[in-house]
Parts: structure tokens; sequence; C-alpha cells
């Protein structure tokens, strides 16, 4: 498996949210660094890949988040032990160029469910916006809900070519051994991105 190299944070990634005096909201799946371990017994791991095509990822659950003003977040029912998989982020890959026209086209206040990463020498990202998803229009993706810690993060992204797919696939990988509770992962972002002006936004390095 190729090594995924860091995906800087740049670009549109803040926007100006309605009725929160003025302050910028980060968009949910942002750029992060990601780092793919040797994962090539994922890659034919025949249960990962049946989640994956499925959807059927058990223990998570969409609930209020705890943090203040998050809307609904992602939660363990049951212990995940370090290094195993939660989920995917899953959506439609494309080229970051088209994920970052999707972000431009976004009214002031919309989230982004867009994640960009790199692949080798390819800039791409995953397109999370329609929920439902168009390939599983009866279930809840649990990917995109999962809000941001820079503190207390618990999962981190990595970039795997499973089997039978053609285009790489993000999944989310404990960090630590997760009890039941919510799960959080860095976004990658700090009050310094985007040319200083999240300066001021304390929230952003929580």
């Amino acid at each position: 498996m190729e090594p995924a190299t860091a995906c800087s944070a740049t670009g549109p990634q803040l926007h100006r949210a309605d009725g929160l005096d003025g302050k910028l909201r980060l968009c949910r799946g942002g750029c992060r660094a990601l780092t793919a371990p040797a994962a090539s017994a994922l890659e034919k791991d025949e249960e990962l890949i049946r989640h994956v095509a499925q959807q059927s990822w058990t223990g998570l659950v969409i609930a209020e988040s705890r943090k203040h003003g998050a809307g609904r977040g992602l939660f363990t029912t049951k212990a995940f032990p370090k290094g195993s998989i939660l989920c995917d982020y899953h959506g439609k890959v494309v080229d970051a160029a088209e994920g970052r026209r999707m972000i431009e086209s976004l009214k002031p206040g919309d989230a982004s469910y867009i994640y960009f990463f790199r692949k080798g020498a390819q800039d791409l990202c995953v397109n999370s916006q329609s929920d439902p998803c168009d390939c599983h229009p009866s279930l809840a993706t649990f990917g995109r809900m999962i809000n941001r810690s820079a503190k207390s993060f618990n999962v981190k992204g990595i970039v795997c070519d499973l089997q039978g797919h053609a285009l790489p696939v993000l999944l989310l990988k404990a960090t630590q051994d997760i009890k039941v509770g919510e799960v959080y992962f860095n976004y990658g972002v700090t009050c310094r991105s985007f040319a200083g002006e999240g300066m001021g936004l304390s929230w952003l390095d929580d």
C-alpha cells in the first residue's frame, strides 16, 4: 500500500455562519493529514469490505452531541480497542478541485461534509454532502457525523485500497481504546489556520 501524504489545511474551509455573531464556523470534514499504516491485511478483509459496501457498521449510533452547539454527533454503544476500524467516511470520491467548487457554492452557515486527502500524487476528496447518500438511501452514514476535537480526538482517517473498490476508501481508526461515548477526530485546523482568519476563536483548539 502506498502511504498517504499530508494534505495541508488550505482553501475555503471556513464560512461565516448566520446567527453566530459574525464568527466563523469550521466546515465539518476539513483537510486532515492522513497517515496510512501497512494495511495489506485490511485490503482483503472480507468483513470490512462488506461493511463498507453495505454500510452495516455496528456499535455506533447518532445522537445529540455533548459539545455545545455542535448538533448531532457519533457515539459508540460498545468498546472499540485501539487500532480497530469504527466505520468509513462514506461518500463519492472526487477530484479535490470539484470538492473546492462545491464548498464555494455553499450558502453562509451551511456545513461542509467534504473530506480532502492526498493519495500519492492525487488530490482527492470524499463528498458526503448528501444525506442520505445516493447509494444507501435508507441508511444513515456514520463518518460524516463525527464532530471535531483537537485535544480529545479518538479516531483518525487512513486511506485504504480495498479489494473490489476502484477508488481509495477513507477508514476511521481508533487512536486509543474507546469506551462507550462520543467519537471525535481532529480536522487539522487551528486558530492560526487560513491566514489567521480564525484567530480569537478558542473553540478551534478545543
